[in-house]
């Protein structure tokens, strides 16, 4: 009985999440063509509704500053109530779940309710963090291929904002994206591309696009010329990517060795000393 119980309400809760977001990818936009569409915001109303969503998701465990650089990486909008609604959700869970495993004795049924509160909460927020590590990996891993180009337009005479666009439309990846979307607003006068560029390195807080940054803005401001600091750092970040290459490498060895004593090694001194321990026992 509490298994199924148990096993009903979970497929009850995670098909009420992921039919949510079928409905939203289908075109759906307002509440009322479906039940459980903004279940979880429904959560967070029924209980929290005159409260802030910020203050509840941090009591309910929540990593505010981290969630929060996560989603300007990815350029999305916090969504508080959802999040908030969502650990509820899974503390509800757990709660019945412990109740049912007091009651009947079973301590299988709060494993499930842990799974439950899991899934509800910090792994919805790992999900998001690891979209936004991936997006900064791959923008690090960009960054080279972009500052060479870029160096070649500084060394030819271009200004440096019109290099920065010129290589960035040139160039399809994340940087280019992001430095397009930041540059549109120097040109109306909203900033300076100094500051575009430190909006975008404190975005992705990319420790290699940041001493890029860095070191373009500064450089520039003492009037050092440009092809020289792009050209610096170019061969300072192959280095350095050259040196993460030669550790991943040796770590890969290392890795690599432990099977290979496992399953060829060890097994081939087994063969060896067969013969040696028959003889061995027939004397």
């Amino acid at each position: 009985m509490w298994v199924v119980a148990s096993v009903g309400a979970s497929v009850f809760l995670f098909t009420i999440a992921f039919l949510g977001n079928a409905s939203r990818k289908m075109g759906r936009q307002t509440d009322e063509e479906w039940i459980f569409s903004n279940f979880y915001e429904k959560i967070y109303d029924a209980f929290f509704l005159k409260k802030d969503p910020r203050e509840i998701a941090r009591k309910l465990g929540m990593s505010q500053d981290k969630y929060i650089k996560n989603c300007r990486v990815l350029r999305i909008d916090p969504r508080w109530r959802r999040e908030a609604g969502m650990r509820m959700t899974g503390i509800m869970a757990f709660g019945l779940s412990l109740c049912f495993a007091v009651f009947f004795r079973n301590i299988v049924v709060a494993v499930i309710g842990v799974g439950i509160f899991f899934c509800m909460g910090p792994y919805q927020e790992q999900q998001i963090g690891g979209r936004a590590k991936e997006k900064r990996k791959r923008m690090a891993n960009e960054l080279p291929r972009f500052i060479d180009l870029f160096a070649t337009a500084a060394q030819i005479g271009i200004p440096v904002e019109s290099a920065i666009k010129t290589t960035a439309k040139e160039i399809p990846c994340i940087v280019s994206e992001e430095l397009l979307m930041v540059m549109a607003e120097t040109e109306i006068g909203a900033k300076s591309w100094q500051r575009a560029l430190e909006e975008v390195a404190l975005r992705y807080d990319v420790g290699v696009f940041s001493d890029f940054v860095l070191a373009l803005v500064a450089g520039y401001e003492k009037g050092i010329p440009i092809s020289e600091i792009v050209g610096r750092k170019s061969m300072e970040i192959k280095q350095s990517n050259l040196l993460e290459a030669k550790e991943r490498a040796a770590k890969l060895s290392n890795t690599v060795l432990l099977p290979v004593m496992v399953f060829k090694i060890l097994p081939l001194l087994i063969i060896m000393l067969i013969p040696i321990m028959m003889q061995i026992n027939s004397m």
